[in-house]
């Protein structure tokens, strides 16, 4: 409950003011995009959010709460928050797609992945944010996405992925499985390095 508060006292308005701005946005450009943002950027306000605990760290230490308690409240408040993003992104996805003809099937498929792979990396970027600061692991988790959105693009521009794309839309089912298999290994390897960081606090 803390972790929900927290992040509706830090972050509510805010939050608000971007769901408004993304909605004109995405009307405007007419397209999904920014919706696809909109759930990975929601899972880095929960990130953020940690910069707010050192003094909620050090009171609760002081409570009969374990570090499996403590690790397990910061992933569920991150997986609440991307589930926000998602059904934002599944309203707006759907509006817009009525305006636009496009297929919302398809939307909710693509939705589904980027839900996947954001769950994947935030449960990477936890242990991390707390070992070594929120500021250091997003900044370097920004880097590293920039330099693959950026290699990404330029191979885009000089190579044909028709091929590939059309075998990933007709093997859909099984690439959604091993990434959610992917996703769940990376949770419970992340969860357990972030009791591990837990307690090496306590010592």
């Amino acid at each position: 409950m803390y972790e929900i508060l927290k992040m509706k006292r830090a972050y509510g308005r805010n939050l608000i003011l971007v769901g408004a701005l993304y909605a004109v946005m995405t009307f405007a450009m007419r397209t999904e995009l920014l919706l696809y943002m909109l759930i990975w950027m929601a899972g880095f306000y929960a990130i953020g959010g940690m910069a707010l605990d050192e003094g909620w760290n050090r009171f609760v230490r002081s409570l009969p709460v374990s570090c499996g308690q403590l690790a397990g409240a910061k992933f569920l408040s991150t997986g609440v928050m991307i589930l926000v993003g998602v059904a934002y992104a599944l309203v707006m996805g759907g509006a817009v797609c009525l305006t636009t003809g496009g297929s919302y099937a398809g939307y909710c498929q693509v939705v589904l992945m980027v839900t996947l792979l954001s769950a994947l990396v935030m449960a990477i970027m936890l242990p991390c944010a707390l070992k070594w600061g929120v500021e250091k692991a997003r900044n370097t988790l920004l880097l590293v996405f920039a330099a693959l959105f950026g290699s990404g693009l330029l191979a885009a521009k000089s190579l044909d992925f028709s091929a590939q794309f059309a075998w990933l839309d007709g093997h859909f089912a099984i690439v959604i499985l091993f990434v959610a298999a992917a996703t769940i290994l990376a949770c419970l390897a992340g969860l357990t390095a972030m009791i591990r960081v837990y307690a090496s606090k306590e010592d």
